[in-house]
């Protein structure tokens, strides 16, 4: 099982006793050896040993990367549930070897091989999912992810962990064991967790409303300057009781100044199968608006940069392509057939319509830089994307009253809104900064100025998302709070995120599916985001304490938010490294990247 000689083979245990094997065998040859879970975690060199994808240098030992599909285990007994860390929370489209291939699998099936589907369909549930859920197990866990809600928070229904440490030893942690907060967010690094047991909830639905609003008259006032009546603060809405779960997406480019608010609570799930789902859909078609979005990235805004001329943008006929490509796929309520007379052809007339006036405004001129083209390009785009909702009223003393649309679900297929992002066909690379609620004010009026100030090379050409979860007792966790579980403060989630153009994988793409231009030499180089867009914004909310999400982009160990900034933030952060050491004491959970961002000797 574990002498593979394939350096991008899965060693796939099937017990316990398979796990304790491949962990000696690694210690005798000195070799690394790490678990995959979905892979969801940025950047992948992460989550694998450091020789995994490329040739191995003159001796050195094949490192062994476990996928724990096969782990899948189920006991439960009342509320409490036993579970194999290799069981996918919600399913994972892109496991290797998934039946029929994993870009063929509905999201039903998808679904139908989570643990979530399986828990509802005993009547339980787990209280709060993250807004993703093809994450196992093991992975959801050793990152510190949290769904979005400061009532409800998912390491806190943990009742025990069994883990292998990097002796070959079985540990058994629960949550009388003084390092149970250690292995709640373990970073892969105290050992391959192999079961956990978790408190449940009986199964519920939910339901809520979504609407898409004008920062500046919104029911949420994200900047807390605003006397009017009908508003909520940022922080009001995220902790408000009424709608324990909730998230805004922020579109700050001028031009377009947006947010997208979604909202939801319980509701009980009758046992007689008399539910009516309602649920909310990002998309009418998923996979070509991701393929749109997708060729707008890689044919418009990955031309544009600093010192370049619009050039691409000159050839119509390319233009007329993409950008009705573009708006075809992403099944705009406003170009729905149901919605105009006349049908397809209609419809077709409104699309180039709309690419013709985009086209004729951005090329007026003929002389603007990448950047000023951007400029106009990028809110066109966006307001295309998220209309903003009917609104009525308002005035001096109270907001407008805005059109909203509502949704009805069940926790485990409501609670996921973005499952119907595949980051296969829609790449984003994210970093994750957890404030102090407390701070929330402050780090909004910095963003917004610097948003400002910076125009699209500051705001970038995608959304923000703003959330909250509660205080953790996990010692890694960016929530961490010593007073968790029961006290603690809340903390304040900013997710910027941006497109993932690799080089390589695009100029796969490109040669497959672009055929009207073939010429890769035409792409510009990889953009890196932890040296660029995201070290910005973190050089600039560094002074009002951030801790990152582990699970996504870091900053650089060497810099002013790097290996001493995350020690300082994190009380026990000296702590867990002792214990590390003392668990794996020859290393072998340990690769570079784990080395480098927790400042760890070679």
């Amino acid at each position: 099982m574990v002498d593979h000689p394939d350096r991008r083979a899965f060693l796939r245990p099937h017990d316990e006793d398979d796990v304790i094997q491949a962990i000696q065998d690694a210690r005798a040859r000195g070799a690394q050896l790490r678990v995959r879970g979905s892979g969801h975690s940025v950047p992948l060199r992460g989550v694998y040993t450091d020789g995994f994808g490329r040739e191995r240098k003159p001796g050195e030992p094949l490192g062994l990367n476990l996928l724990l599909d096969r782990l899948q285990s189920y006991d439960r007994q009342d509320d409490l549930v036993t579970v194999g860390a290799g069981w996918s929370i919600g399913g994972d489209p892109h496991l290797p070897g998934s039946p029929r291939g994993a870009d063929h699998r509905s999201q039903a099936e998808v679904e139908a091989s989570g643990l979530c589907r399986r828990l509802h369909d005993e009547g339980r549930a787990l209280p709060i999912l993250g807004g993703i859920t093809h994450q196992t197990v093991g992975g959801f866990l050793g990152t510190g992810s949290a769904g979005a809600s400061v009532k409800h928070n998912l390491d806190e229904q943990i009742e025990q962990i069994e883990l292998i440490d990097g002796i070959g030893t079985k540990r058994v942690l629960d949550r009388s064991d003084a390092n149970f907060g250690a292995a709640l967010t373990h970073l892969g690094l105290l050992g391959v967790v192999t079961k956990v047991t978790f408190r449940t909830v009986k199964r519920f639905g939910i339901e809520g409303d979504v609407s898409n609003e004008s920062v500046k008259d919104s029911k949420v006032d994200l900047f807390g300057e605003d006397t009017r009546t009908g508003r909520q603060t940022l922080r009001e809405f995220l902790e408000d009781p009424a709608f324990p779960y909730s998230r805004i997406l922020w579109w700050p480019q001028k031009g377009s100044e947006r947010i997208q608010i979604w909202r939801a609570k319980r509701v009980p799930y009758p046992d007689d199968g008399s539910f009516q789902r309602n649920p909310f859909v990002e998309f009418d078609d998923p996979r070509a608006a991701q393929r749109a979005v997708h060729i707008l990235y890689d044919e418009i805004y990955d031309y544009i940069d600093d010192d370049e001329r619009i050039g691409l943008l000159t050839n119509p006929i390319r233009s007329l392509l993409v950008c009705a490509t573009l708006l075809a796929g992403m099944g705009m309520e406003t170009f729905n057939d149901r919605h105009i007379p006349g049908g397809r052809r209609r419809r077709i007339a409104l699309l180039l319509g709309v690419v013709r006036d985009t086209i004729e405004k951005t090329l007026s001129g003929c002389g603007l830089s990448g950047l000023e083209a951007l400029e106009v390009i990028a809110p066109r785009i966006i307001n295309g994307f998220v209309p903003l909702a009917e609104s009525s009223g308002g005035g001096t003393a109270s907001a407008p009253v805005w059109k909203t649309t509502p949704f009805r679900d069940t926790w485990y297929q409501g609670l996921p809104h973005d499952n119907q992002i595949d980051n296969h066909e829609l790449p984003l690379l994210f970093t994750e900064l957890w404030f102090p609620m407390s701070r929330w004010k402050e780090v909004m009026h910095a963003m917004r100025d610097y948003f400002a100030d910076g125009g699209v090379r500051a705001t970038g050409t995608f959304a923000v998302e703003l959330y909250a979860t509660g205080p953790s007792a996990a010692w890694m966790s960016a929530a961490h709070d010593p007073a968790a579980p029961g006290g603690g403060e809340n903390f304040f989630r900013v997710d910027p995120f941006v497109f993932d153009d690799d080089a390589r994988r695009r100029e796969l793409q490109y040669q497959k599916r672009y055929w009207w231009n073939r010429d890769p030499e035409k792409k510009p180089p990889r953009r890196r985001p932890e040296e660029d867009h995201f070290a910005r914004l973190w050089e600039l909310l560094r002074p009002y304490g951030f801790r990152f999400h582990w699970g996504k982009y870091l900053s650089r160990p060497d810099s002013e938010t790097g290996v001493a900034y995350r020690r300082a933030q994190l009380t026990r952060f000296e702590d867990f490294l002792a214990l590390r050491k003392q668990w794996d004491p020859d290393g072998i959970f340990l690769n570079d990247f784990w080395r480098d961002h927790l400042g760890i000797p070679r």
